[in-house]
């Protein structure tokens, strides 16, 4: 079997710290937790930079010749793979960072696959026809490969599982360096490019999506609202109550002016792929939906705002960071002056929307940081030019 070594042998609990070039602490660590480490060798390929490659086994894991059973795949590994042409001996190992059940995948000629698992939910045949024609336009997307019997998908254990190429570069997070205003601003023309090209594409939302159009208000007031008052135990509703109001009221008023369209709906910068300045992957379109374009940009914003949490220097520095990716954004056409205005009850509305959903699924330490980050976005509206 072979494993990656970076902070973590995937698959197993975590191992502590491993730094990348001290093979002898790799193999040490493998030989506290029970493997039998074979070969040991560097691992820079994908966007797991520095890390070790390991031929190991441990006993339980994967050692029965049937290949790994992951989570809640049941179907062993090397069956599921048949039903895609990629001939014998493919070597997988466990990315449990990309959700239960995704496995990087290997083939003897030298093919670089993930082997996803995705959400329940309907056949993505509207989707993967997305993304070739968005692939077909330019933009750097995995277009799933098609099985032996012609789908571009498998379903077993009622979930559904795609092979997709993989991609090359580092996460929009990995990229950033020391010109934090450079990044920022890839992100934003990022953005626009994406919006351009899934506007130019005939169909305004993939049919079957999860969830077809993403209405503010609508949302606001059905599901957000009921959510909050359903956590007052463990919420700040004095302080979120009047911050919903007066986002809905905003967002009501700007909702004629707002362009809408498709948008990718989960555009952060983990789902962004780039070698150098380059940008070499946009990832998971799954929640692709119609709605107000503007979503997606300040949905990255606050990405980069709660990374950043944490640090109080760097959460100082969003404001610049923020207001370098909507200038790139508008710059390459991407944002018009009605959305400029939209922008904090926008801000407000993903916020909000992120506190009710940790709280409904009983996540409250990311509730509890949303809500600090949406009463910040409150107390600091001045500075933020908003």
């Amino acid at each position: 079997r072979v494993l990656v070594v970076h902070r973590r042998v995937l698959g197993v609990q975590p191992l502590g710290s491993v730094e990348h070039h001290d093979r002898d602490a790799v193999r040490a660590l493998l030989d506290a937790d029970g493997f039998v480490a074979g070969r040991v060798q560097g691992h820079g390929s994908g966007s797991i930079g520095g890390a070790w490659c390991v031929r190991a086994v441990r006993a339980g894991i994967g050692d029965d010749g049937k290949g790994c059973h992951l989570g809640a795949l049941r179907m062993p590994i090397d069956e599921l793979l048949s039903c895609w042409p990629l001939g014998a001996g493919a070597i997988t190992a466990p990315l449990p960072s990309t959700g239960a059940g995704s496995v990087e995948v290997t083939t003897q000629d030298g093919r670089h696959f993930l082997l996803r698992r995705r959400r329940p939910g309907p056949p993505p045949a509207a989707e993967h026809r997305m993304l070739r024609l968005l692939q077909q336009r330019g933009l750097p997307v995995a277009v799933p490969l098609p099985t032996r019997a012609g789908d571009t998908w498998v379903t077993h254990d009622d979930a559904l599982h795609e092979l997709l190429p993989w991609l090359p570069g580092v996460t929009g997070t990995a990229a950033r360096g020391d010109d934090e205003r450079a990044w920022a601003a890839c992100l934003g023309a990022t953005v626009a490019r994406v919006h351009r090209d899934l506007a130019s594409l005939p169909e305004r939302q993939p049919a079957g999506s999860a969830q077809m159009r993403l209405e503010p208000v609508a949302s606001l007031e059905g599901w957000v609202a009921p959510a909050l008052e359903r956590h007052a135990d463990s919420l700040d509703l004095p302080r979120l109550r009047p911050l919903l109001a007066a986002a809905v009221d905003d967002l009501r008023a700007a909702e004629g002016a707002l362009p809408v369209q498709l948008i990718h709906r989960d555009l952060h910068p983990d789902n962004l792929l780039f070698e150098g300045d380059a940008l070499s992957g946009v990832l998971d379109f799954e929640l692709a939906c119609t709605g107000p374009r503007l979503f997606d940009l300040a949905y990255c914003g606050t990405s980069v705002l709660l990374a950043d949490w944490d640090v109080r220097a760097r959460r100082a520095r969003w404001p610049s960071l923020f207001a370098a990716m909507v200038d790139a954004c508008e710059r390459d056409g991407g944002v018009v002056p009605a959305e400029r205005a939209a922008l904090f009850p926008m801000l407000c509305l993903i916020e909000l929307m992120f506190i009710a959903y940790a709280a409904d699924n009983g996540a409250t330490d990311i509730a509890l940081a949303n809500q600090a980050a949406l009463a910040w976005l409150a107390g600091n509206r001045r500075l933020l030019g908003l």
